[in-house]
This record gives structure tokens, sequence and C-alpha cells, in this order.
């Protein structure tokens, strides 16, 4: 034969849910934890634009080194087209 539980009713005051602090500790964890989520999140995207930027800014720095280099190869190109023009002036009149 089992025994059973006495039947207990309360008979008092009772509290909302919402009343403890263990419920509203809960619920600031939960939100701690978005927060850092989200934070976390933040960083990434921070740290991903500034490396892509650093990255443009080689590139264009690269490729204005290019239009600089040629440049300076377009102008002693012309140096060396006079200076051709000047020997082969200069060959023809001892000739």
């Amino acid at each position: 034969m089992p025994i059973e539980p006495p039947q207990l009713q309360y008979v008092g005051p009772t509290s909302n849910v919402n009343d403890h602090r263990v419920y509203h500790a809960a619920k600031g964890l939960a939100n701690v934890w978005t927060a850092a989520i989200v934070a976390g999140l933040a960083v990434v995207m921070t740290g991903s634009v500034a490396y892509a930027s650093a990255q443009a800014s080689t590139e264009r720095t690269n490729e204005q080194n290019a239009q600089a280099l040629q440049q300076q190869v377009l102008v002693l190109t012309q140096r060396l087209d006079d200076l051709e023009a000047k020997l082969d002036m200069l060959t023809v009149r001892m000739k």
C-alpha cells in the first residue's frame, strides 16, 4: 500500500514571478550576453573595414608608384631620343 503525500493548501500572500531578484538577474545576464555578442561583431566589422582600407591605400600607392615610374621612363626615352638625334647630326657633319 503506497503512502500518499499529505494534501497541503497554502493560504497567504503570493508574489509575482517578476518580483524575484533571481528572475531580474537572469534577464540582465541574457542582456549582457547579447551586448557581448554585438560588441564582438562590431570589433570584427571594424577590423575588416580597417584592413580593407589599408589594403586599398597600399594598392593606390602601388598604382601611383607605377604611374610615376612610367613618367620617368617616358622622360628618359625622350632624352635618349634627343641624344640620338644630336649624335646623328654630329655624324652627318663629320662625313
